[in-house]
Formats: C-alpha cells, sequence, structure tokens
C-alpha cells in the first residue's frame, strides 16, 4: 500500500511541477509607432521629412498626409470593440512660430489624411505638420509608444493658380471637359 501511495504521490508532484503552464498569462501589447512618412502637396509630388525644399501645394490647396501606424488598429469609431490599441488617426497643421493650429485637425480610419489649406490664407510660410492617435472614445492615445510621435517641420507655398473669373463651359459632348471634371 504504502508503495502505491507514493507512486501517487510521485505522480502528484511530477504533474503539478509540468503543470506550472499559465495559460492565463498574457504577453505586453506591442509598442506603438506613429510617423509621418510623407507629404503630398500637389499632383504627385511628394515631400519627405527632412527635405529641404518648401512643398509646393497645387491651386486645390489639399495637402495629403502618410503616416506610418505599427501595431495599433486602425478602425471607425465605436469600431474597436474591447481592444486597448484601437481607433483613429489625426493629423493637424500648426504655425510654427507658436505651435497654434493653422488647419485641422482631420481624423480618419486611415493612414492617409488630407488637410484642407484653402481657409489658410496667406499660406507661404513654417509649419509643423502634428501626428496624434485617438482612442474609439476620442481622446488622445498617448502611451506605450516605442517613441513619442514628432511633429514635422515644413515649409509650404503655393502654385501660381490662375485665378480669373473661371473658364467656358463644355459643350455636352466635350469628353475631356467631363474627364477633368470626373478626376478632380
Amino acid at each position: 500500500m504504502q508503495i502505491r501511495s507514493r507512486a501517487w504521490f510521485g505522480c502528484l508532484l511530477f504533474f503539478c511541477a509540468c503543470g506550472g503552464n499559465d495559460s492565463d498569462a498574457t504577453a505586453p501589447p506591442p509598442k506603438i509607432t506613429l510617423a509621418i512618412n510623407a507629404l503630398l502637396p500637389r499632383d504627385n509630388d511628394v515631400w519627405s521629412p527632412g527635405d529641404a525644399e518648401p512643398a509646393v501645394l497645387g491651386c486645390d490647396r489639399r495637402l495629403g498626409v502618410l503616416l506610418e501606424v505599427e501595431n495599433f488598429s486602425l478602425r471607425a469609431p465605436q469600431a474597436c470593440g474591447g481592444a486597448v490599441q484601437c481607433g483613429y488617426a489625426e493629423a493637424s497643421l500648426l504655425h510654427a512660430s507658436d505651435g497654434s493650429l493653422a488647419a485641422g485637425p482631420v481624423a480618419g480610419a486611415s493612414t492617409g489624411l488630407v488637410l484642407d489649406l484653402s481657409a489658410l490664407d496667406p499660406v507661404d510660410g513654417d509649419y509643423l505638420v502634428h501626428p496624434a492617435l485617438l482612442t474609439a472614445a476620442g481622446t488622445p492615445y498617448e502611451r506605450n509608444f516605442a517613441e513619442p510621435p514628432v511633429d514635422v517641420s515644413v515649409r509650404l507655398t503655393s502654385d501660381a493658380c490662375d485665378t480669373g473669373e473661371g473658364g467656358a463651359g463644355g459643350g455636352s459632348n466635350d469628353t475631356a471637359g467631363a474627364a477633368g471634371v470626373m478626376g478632380g
């Protein structure tokens, strides 16, 4: 009987020692990366952070902002469920001189955002493009970054755009005019 008890006790110790695998333990979430990869000022132009030349805006006065976002799920508001590192991206244009808001913010569940600078007059000057992440509730997400997000300095100038009274309208068979309107 003692042999069975010892064998049973030995098996119990073996299973307890091997059963130390805690399946409920979770790894900490990976560090988040948020950075501005490029600005898209006009047509097919790409302006990269650190470029010495100014970014020349097109006549539409829109500035595309391409973000790098890692380990943070970009979702529409109310689409994150209980996920912690989830929400949406935001970009703002700040005056470099005092950090005040020049345009934006604009937010979306995408790494590509577009700032409308049509109300900015004059547009020529030094600015900071400020990236941010927001939680699904709309509050700033400020933790677990590999490195804090950095504002990107940019000098903006505008294209010499024709500010005339408008041109002649196209005829009903003017497919080139229609394509220009559709591709706008």
